[in-house]
């Protein structure tokens, strides 16, 4: 079965966002929206393909800050997640939608709780990876607080690798290693299909990154209410984690879980906070289900 596909430009007052649809627009709309400062490629073409054979309409995006979207002067023009949840709507609204199922996956998985609570009417369905309902620990990295933050030497590597420039000759190593951090240490890391995303990624970027680049996402959390009222959350969800996630750990998937009314959780072992083509089927199968509940 052949996937039809299309992209598109959302415009916004501060900018565009691109946007690639997989499927039929008669099907159940599905909302893909990444973690920080990932491009909605990170989302795998075969995933999306997979999903629209399965019968749903999906779509995936460029965060602002991102890839073929608008980049932002965040020092003159500061943005946090509720301005991201607005982007959400937006591109609900011009693709004609009322009512969606949203998968999002780490800050993605803020977002959409975020959507959620604040505009339920939105949101049929919610499938979060890696995410979770206090982002504070993660954010901060306090220590001593009712969720564990990240492992310290992993925050560290992942701050100082995301800054790195796109002339930069160690661009490209950089960003595998850091991507190899992500993964995990419990899971073979696919050298091969990382580095060509990378190479991907780099080649859809439209300007060079500022030094800040990889922050902004990172600030839009600290300028935010890090703890989402996610108790008010009244649509099914189910919640999907890695057990070996190095930078969310597995508790944050426990306690959102017993945040969220409606809610199932399902830990997926060696997982870590990267969830590749490797993981296609196993994610697919569960979240297309859950769907299916849905419309049941």
């Amino acid at each position: 079965m052949i996937v039809v596909r299309n992209t598109r430009k959302t415009l916004f007052s501060w900018g565009e966002i691109w946007s690639e649809s997989f499927g039929n627009p008669s099907d159940p709309f599905v909302l893909m929206v990444m973690a920080a400062s990932r491009q909605g490629i990170y989302w795998n073409t075969s995933f999306c393909e997979a999903l629209a054979r399965q019968g749903f309409y999906v779509v995936r995006f460029d965060h602002r800050d991102t890839g073929l979207s608008t980049h932002i002067n965040f020092n003159a023009n500061p943005y946090r997640y509720i301005d991201m949840v607005d982007d959400l709507r937006g591109l609900i609204y011009d693709y004609g939608q009322t009512s969606v199922h949203i998968l999002g996956s780490g800050m993605g998985g803020h977002i959409a709780q975020l959507l959620a609570i604040e505009s339920p009417q939105f949101v049929r369905s919610m499938v979060i990876i890696n995410s979770t309902w206090n982002v504070t620990p993660i954010l901060a990295q306090r220590v001593n607080y009712i969720l564990p933050s990240s492992d310290p030497d992993v925050y560290d590597a992942l701050m100082r690798r995301g800054t790195i420039l796109l002339n930069d000759p160690n661009y490209f190593q950089s960003k595998l290693d850091m991507l190899r951090i992500l993964n995990g240490k419990d899971v073979l890391f696919d050298e091969e299909e990382w580095g060509a995303l990378i190479i991907e990624e780099r080649a859809r970027t439209n300007r060079m990154h500022s030094p800040t680049f990889f922050h902004h996402h990172i600030l839009a959390g600290v300028l935010s209410n890090s703890c989402f009222e996610s108790e008010k959350i009244s649509q099914p969800a189910l919640i999907i984690h890695g057990a070996s996630n190095p930078f969310v750990l597995v508790e944050h998937a426990y306690a959102t879980h017993q945040k969220i009314p409606m809610s199932a959780l399902l830990v997926i072992e060696e997982m870590g906070h990267l969830h590749g083509k490797s993981y296609n089927k196993i994610l697919s199968e569960p979240i297309v289900s859950h769907w299916q509940q849905c419309h049941n």
